[in-house]
C-alpha cells in the first residue's frame, strides 16, 4: 500500500517521472503508463516510446530501472525527456539566431570600416590636391551633418575659407602697393630718361 501510494503521488507531482507498477500475474496496479510490454524503442531512434494512461500523446523517454520486487511486483521506472528534446530545440533555434546576429553585425561593421576608410582617402587624396596645386578653391565632400568626419571636413573647408579669403585680402594689398608704386616709379624713370649721359652718376 504504501508503494502503491508512493507511485500515485510521484505520478500526480508532475517531475517528468513514467511509473508503471503491476502485481506478480501483470496486471496494472498504479502508475501513470498505460502499459510495458512494448519496451523495445524504435528502430529509427534510441530512446522509447509510451502512451500515459490518462494522455493519448506519445511521450518520449529514456529508462531509468526496471526492478523486480520480492513480492514479485515489477516496478518500472523512466524519465520524460520532452522537455529535454524541448529544450534542445530551443537552444539551437537561439544559438542559429545568435550566429546570424553576430554575421550582421560582422558585416555591419565591416561595411562601416570599408565607408569610413574610403572617406579618409578621399580627404586625404584632396588635401594632397590643394597642398599640390595651391588652389584653394578646392573643397572636401560632405557626406553627412551626423558624424565626426563630417565635422571634420566642415572645419577644414572652413580653414580652406578663411585662407583663401586671407590670401585674397595680401593679394589686393600687393596689387594696390604695385599701383601707387608705379606712378613715381614711372615719372622717375622718365626723369631719368631725360638726364644726359655725362649727368648720370654711377
Amino acid at each position: 500500500d504504501a508503494l502503491i501510494r508512493a507511485v500515485n503521488q510521484k505520478r500526480k507531482s508532475g517531475t517528468g517521472l513514467l511509473l508503471y507498477l503491476e502485481d506478480a500475474q501483470g496486471q496494472y496496479i498504479a502508475g501513470n503508463l498505460s502499459s510495458i510490454k512494448n519496451l523495445k524503442p524504435p528502430v529509427d531512434t534510441d530512446f522509447f516510446r509510451f502512451t500515459l494512461s490518462d494522455d493519448s500523446s506519445d511521450k518520449r523517454a529514456v529508462v531509468f530501472r526496471q526492478q523486480i520486487l520480492a513480492n514479485g511486483m515489477t516496478l518500472f521506472v523512466a524519465r520524460d525527456i520532452n522537455e529535454l528534446y524541448t529544450a534542445q530545440w530551443i537552444g539551437q533555434s537561439l544559438s542559429w539566431v545568435l550566429v546570424v546576429v553576430l554575421g550582421c553585425i560582422s558585416g555591419l561593421s565591416f561595411g562601416v570600416a570599408i565607408y569610413v576608410v574610403n572617406r579618409i582617402n578621399r580627404m586625404s587624396s584632396t588635401a594632397d590636391s590643394i597642398m599640390q596645386t595651391g588652389n584653394l578653391t578646392e573643397r572636401l565632400a560632405v557626406d553627412s551633418s551626423w558624424d565626426d568626419l563630417s565635422k571634420l571636413a566642415v572645419m577644414f573647408n572652413r580653414m580652406l575659407d578663411k585662407i583663401e579669403s586671407s590670401v585674397r585680402n595680401i593679394k589686393s594689398v600687393t596689387d594696390n602697393i604695385a599701383h601707387d608704386l608705379r606712378t613715381p616709379l614711372t615719372r622717375m624713370r622718365s626723369k631719368l630718361d631725360r638726364l644726359p649721359d655725362c649727368d648720370l652718376k654711377y
